[in-house]
């Protein structure tokens, strides 16, 4: 009966999969209940097939792996599968649904990752994880301090001024025990900085290299931290039809809801890329800055200020103008769309 099999729809997990397969008229031939260690054994045994799995956790290396025994795989975005199971959740309506979508061709896919891309996306994530350690520590020294009465400026450059201050005697009223612990988390601090340039170096070398990363950082607002995000997470553009497809698959354009014949739009889905959607933010809002202290919209040389870093982009007058029509906020929000739209 396996034989018949064109279509099957695996459900993935730690160690119990779930595999239901449906023939060339949708009717369902095939349930099976596989271990780990026996799905590569089960697809090797299959003739080849069309196989959906949802993209989640390992997916891209399923994928991978069950694609080199000659079956054609494609991932479905969890979000399509958990709204179409019907009744209570479990593995194998899991497997149906992943199973139907499969089959019917107006179904969107999840591109498949390589290990290189699965390579700077841990790059990415390591990195987003040190900075909000970093994050995390600075408002516990914050935090602490205030508790002796001690208090600095919103930012992290007064609060390590400050820290530094302290560390040195200025406030007298600390007992020694305060000011060892104080000291170790200074420590700590350094240490995080060290650790967060170090990724950074890393990104920087490898849009140096990669041919793809130095395009993107052409696009006004794309710097090395996106050019690499947007390679490693969504690899070569073309399964996007459009720009606007492309934007919308990073969660930068409206929401719609209508009903009744009315037409609603609100925010940007939650739907987001989690890795893009910072950093095509913070460029284009450091663009729109630029213009508060340069006339011209761009800066000489290169530095590490927030409002001189939009130098490696050509002028971009029009912010200014959408700030004073619109809005503080209408240009950031643009260019983000835009950069999106853009970096095809």
């Amino acid at each position: 009966m396996k034989h018949n099999v064109s279509v099957i729809g695996l459900d993935i997990a730690k160690n119990i999969f779930y595999a239901v397969g449906a023939d060339a008229h949708g009717h369902e031939v095939l349930k099976r209940k596989l271990t780990r260690n026996q799905v590569l054994a089960f697809f090797a045994n299959l003739p080849a097939a069309k196989v959906g799995i949802e993209a989640c956790a390992s997916a891209h290396y399923w994928a991978r792996q069950i694609n080199a025994l000659g079956h054609e795989v494609k991932l479905i975005a969890g979000q399509h599968v958990s709204r179409r199971v019907v009744g209570n959740k479990n593995d194998y309506r899991d497997a149906k649904v992943i199973c139907e979508l499969r089959s019917q061709p107006q179904t969107l896919y999840v591109p498949i990752n390589t290990e290189a891309q699965q390579d700077v996306q841990m790059l990415h994530r390591v990195r987003q994880r040190l900075v909000e350690n970093r994050t995390a520590l600075l408002l516990q020294i914050r935090g602490l301090l205030g508790e002796y009465g001690i208090s600095f400026p919103q930012g992290p450059t007064a609060l390590r001024t400050g820290l530094i201050a302290v560390l040195g005697g200025e406030h007298a009223g600390l007992s020694a025990r305060a000011l060892e612990i104080f000291c170790h988390l200074q420590v700590q601090l350094t240490v995080l900085d060290e650790q967060v340039d170090e990724y950074d170096e890393r990104i920087r070398r490898l849009a140096r290299e990669d041919r793809q990363a130095a395009q993107l950082m052409d696009v006004p607002g794309i710097g090395p931290l996106s050019a690499t995000a947007l390679i490693a997470s969504l690899g070569h553009a073309h399964h996007f039809p459009a720009g606007r497809n492309f934007a919308a698959n990073l969660g930068l354009t409206p929401h719609e809801h209508s009903s009744g014949g009315n037409n609603g739009c609100s925010g940007s889905p939650n739907e987001v890329i989690v890795t893009c959607a910072p950093c095509l933010s913070t460029g284009p809002a450091v663009l729109c800055v630029a213009p508060r202290t340069n006339p011209t919209g761009c800066c000489n040389g290169r530095s590490n200020s927030r409002t001189q870093r939009a130098s490696m982009w050509p002028p971009v007058p029009w912010p200014t103008n959408w700030r004073a029509s619109l809005g503080p906020f209408s240009p950031t929000i643009a260019l983000i769309r835009r950069s999106g739209i853009l970096s095809m």
